[in-house]
């Protein structure tokens, strides 16, 4: 009985303290959860502050990675013995040492050489770029757009792809036009800090104008974004922080200085366009990036390329030993709709069809602006006044089909299409079907099935509202303009454009792509020095850049006038313009850096025999030093000369050999060698005469017509009156009178002279144009082997015809001797020769000539 009452005590008494432990435990957790609901708002806020601390943090992440790499650099500089020696190299071929400025010290043109192997020996760091962020005040609509653009969420990854790479190599940025790459990029440069000017090049100067243009709207500045182009330049040094410029304005500034201090930042735009200046731009800045970063001085340099294909430039270790970072961004944003032909249009056909397509879209289809692709600005101004005079003439008439209209092109327009597109015929992609299905386009999916696109039927849409405008690369600036403009209250844009609308230019609020599949080559032989001007179909990746055109800021719809089996047999690519073109400049341009042509690392190879055409018409010009085996000869004191003339070197040596004479044939010669360097054929016939007959034509020089017309021009007062009655474009005009004033003050040759032109003055410019083209001579076989009514003439065991536009065909009896400057080739006729000039063989063995030269690769 005492155990039972024992136990029953203790098992009370822990109860007891159980219970009074439960209540106190209840008791804290009342007291705890009171506690947590008081500074549940501090720990809110606590959270808000951070997030926004993180978000607003990543450029200051960035900032210690770019510092982190700063002490790593001042680390391994302290570190090397030879803390103050300055980058030096020895030049080749000369004595002494060449001693490059020291980053810290003022950004001037030095003017020296680079050697072949480029500066390597290690210069520590003396001065670090000071980055601090800018702030840029832009309206709220420009930040509305601005961040619907897909660039911009790629911003810190750009950045941060830059600074992990600075002594290494590039960044690299793929997506197509229209994701605000040219745009926006620079300015994040800019917002960045970074403290030297940010120079963004592009291939073409409409593009620098219209780039230029549009990031001054966005900023709201004029000062701090200039451009600069072929005599044209709009730089305040003090005040521009962004500058837009042509390949060609950057490889003058690397003759001038090497390092290009002046610059913390470049953007190579539309890389993927390969042109000589953008591949020679490339191979160089592949060295200055490294160069730049053992000075202290780092350079951040962006490629950016509106294709995928870039594995010519990830995978080329002689260009980019380490492959630089790809960027990927994607672009499209709305729906594009394809639509195929049932038949491919042909060279005679693609106008009429493209105009009749045009028509259908702007009477059956809702509103949004229409682009069309076409090979030659000649279509471009065809299409777009044959748009504009139907709509004018049809205003209150409903669309009928094109042979109703009446609008086809005349047999005799055909002819003359046919004229100019002979031989371009040889990429036939047409099978049987194509040829012999119906006349009228309809519009295939991929899979052949037609697709019916939903028509405005119920709209009251009159003819009249059609603002058709050409566009192409040697328009008039104040015509380009207007395509960028918006069109007329209750008019719908459709611009009619050459393949310069593809990449380099974005035009607002288009809707609808029409692509003819053409383009329009120029493409040389080196062996021959011939150059074969061909319309031909488009690379699949110039067809996929056009469709891109539409759909930016709408759903949008490509119209192909073509079958989807002619798609799939377009080239994969375009041949890159350095295996179309010469490159004597090319060499002469790394000669002068003492750098091997054969060496040098062009994002695809160049050939052989390209390479060695060029060396041994250097040679012959007395440019070059003679070749050691396979290494081409040093650069000579007259080479040293011609590099900084803007034109071919043969052209140069023409004008510097040109002293002796009196100043009216040097002023002559400076102005043939203007226009030559525009334009291969300066009067275009018209349709009822074959030739052009004006005071400034000569039948003895097609040079001296040059000469005499851009003189005409200098002193018109009705400068666009006279190019139209000379059917020449006012835009090569003006281009030529601007780089024949910066010739003659180059030479020191007054324009206005006084003293006319007599007949001594126009054989001594004819003897003169023999120094620059002894390579280039041709002799007219006997009289027997004339045909038709025309001469043959005999280069290098070839046989030729004098080019029926040059004036020298006029000339009777046939010129025994003549110089030429280029052989145009077409297809089912004899090769041609162009730009003609009749001398005398006495002229031509004073000057030096020895007969057909017939060393391998030459004309």
């Amino acid at each position: 009985m005492l155990l039972y009452l024992f136990l029953h005590t203790v098992v009370m008494s822990k109860a007891r303290k159980n219970l009074k432990a439960n209540a106190l435990s209840k008791e804290k957790a009342k007291k705890a959860w009171a506690a947590l609901e008081s500074v549940a708002p501090l720990i809110q806020k606590q959270r808000a502050y951070q997030d926004s601390k993180d978000a607003s943090g990543t450029m200051d992440k960035l900032q210690r990675k770019k510092r982190n790499i700063e002490a790593q650099s001042i680390a391994r500089a302290n570190r090397d013995k030879s803390e103050n020696k300055i980058c030096e190299t020895e030049r080749k071929g000369e004595s002494g040492p060449k001693t490059y400025p020291r980053c810290d010290q003022a950004v001037e043109s030095s003017g020296d050489e680079v050697s072949s192997d480029y500066p390597h020996s290690e210069s520590p760091p003396k001065r670090l770029f000071n980055y601090e962020k800018v702030t840029i005040k832009r309206r709220s609509i420009n930040d509305l757009e601005r961040s619907q653009l897909p660039v911009i969420r790629h911003e810190c990854e750009i950045m941060e792809g830059l600074f992990a790479n600075a002594d290494k190599t590039c960044v690299l940025i793929c997506g197509d036009t229209g994701t605000g790459k040219t745009t926006q990029v620079p300015q994040f440069l800019l917002e960045y800090g970074f403290p030297a000017m940010i120079g963004i090049t592009q291939p073409r100067r409409v593009a620098v104008y219209a780039m230029a243009a549009r990031l001054r709207e966005e900023l709201g500045v004029t000062d701090e974004v200039g451009y600069q182009v072929r005599h044209e330049k709009v730089v305040d040094k003090n005040l521009t922080k962004i500058k837009f410029m042509t390949e060609g304005i950057l490889l003058r500034e690397i003759q001038q200085d090497f390092a290009l201090r002046q610059y913390s930042a470049l953007i190579i735009d539309e890389v993927h366009e390969r042109s000589v200046d953008c591949d020679i731009l490339l191979g160089l800045l592949s060295r200055i990036i490294p160069l730049r970063y053992r000075m202290g001085y780092p350079l951040a340099v962006i490629l950016m390329s509106a294709t995928i294909d870039i594995s010519i430039f990830t995978k080329n270790s002689l260009l980019f030993p380490n492959p630089p970072p790809v960027i990927n961004i994607e672009s499209r944003r709305f729906e594009l709709s394809e639509h195929y032909s049932l038949h491919s249009c042909t060279l005679t056909s693609y106008i009429d069809d493209a105009f009749e397509k045009c028509v259908q879209i702007h009477t059956r289809l809702p509103h949004g602006g229409i682009l069309c692709f076409v090979p030659t600005q000649k279509d471009c101004e065809i299409l777009a006044m044959r748009l504009s005079q139907y709509f004018q003439k049809h205003s209150t008439r409903p669309y009928r089909s094109r042979d109703a209209t009446g609008h086809s092109l005349s047999r005799k327009e055909k002819h003359d299409m046919s004229l100019e597109n002979t031989g371009d015929g040889e990429m036939d992609l047409q099978s049987e079907t194509d040829m012999t299905c119906d006349e009228d386009i309809f519009d295939l999916n991929e899979e052949g099935q037609v697709n019916e696109p939903k028509f405005d039927t119920g709209s009251n849409q009159t003819l009249d509202t059609l603002y058709a405008l050409p566009l192409y690369a040697s328009m008039d600036d104040s015509r380009q303009r207007l395509v960028f403009s918006k069109p007329p209250d209750g008019k719908r844009l459709c611009v009619i454009a050459t393949n310069v609308a593809e990449t380099s230019l974005t035009i607002p609020d288009v809707r609808y792509v029409v692509d003819t599949g053409f383009v329009k080559e120029r493409n040389y032989d080196a062996d021959s020095n011939t150059f074969r001007s061909k319309i031909v179909r488009v690379s699949l990746g110039s067809a996929r850049q056009r469709a891109g055109r539409a759909g930016r800021t709408m759903p949008g719809h490509v119209y192909r006038l073509y079958t989807p089996g002619c798609y799939g047999q377009f080239p994969a690519s375009t041949k890159p313009e350095i295996e179309r073109t010469p490159i004597e400049r090319v060499v002469l341009f790394l000669s002068s850096f003492n750098v091997n042509t054969l060496k040098f690392p062009f994002p695809t190879s160049v050939s052989g025999s390209s390479i060695f055409s060029a060396i041994n018409r250097l040679e012959f010009l007395g440019a070059l030093h003679p070749k050691t085996g396979n290494a081409p000869g040093k650069i000579t004191d007259l080479g040293r000369e011609l590099i900084q003339f803007p034109i071919v070197p043969r052209l140069a040596v023409i004008l510097l050999q040109s002293v002796n004479y009196s100043d009216i044939v040097r002023h002559l010669l400076i102005d043939a060698v203007a226009v030559a360097s525009s334009t291969i054929h300066l009067f275009q016939p018209s349709e009822e005469n074959s030739t052009v007959n004006h005071p400034f034509v000569c039948p003895g020089s097609d040079y001296l017509s040059y000469a005499k017309f851009l003189d005409a021009f200098r002193h018109s007062k009705k400068r666009k009156k006279l190019c139209r009655d000379a059917k020449v474009s006012y835009a090569i005009a003006r281009d030529s009178y601007m780089l024949s004033s910066q010739l003659h003050r180059v030479l020191g040759v007054d324009a206005n002279h006084s003293e006319k032109l007599n007949k001594n003055h126009q054989i001594a410019f004819r003897k003169a144009l023999c120094k620059g083209f002894l390579d280039c001579v041709a002799k007219k076989l006997t009289t027997g082997e004339v045909t038709g009514g025309k001469a043959v003439y005999v280069h290098n065991e070839k046989r030729y015809r004098l080019h029926p536009l040059s004036q020298c065909v006029k000339v009777r009896p046939f010129p025994e001797w003549i110089l030429f400057s280029s052989i145009e080739s077409v297809a089912n006729r004899k090769d041609r020769l162009c730009g003609l000039t009749i001398v005398t063989i006495d002229w031509l063995m004073e000057m030096g000539y020895r007969g057909f030269y017939e060393s391998s690769g030459t004309i």
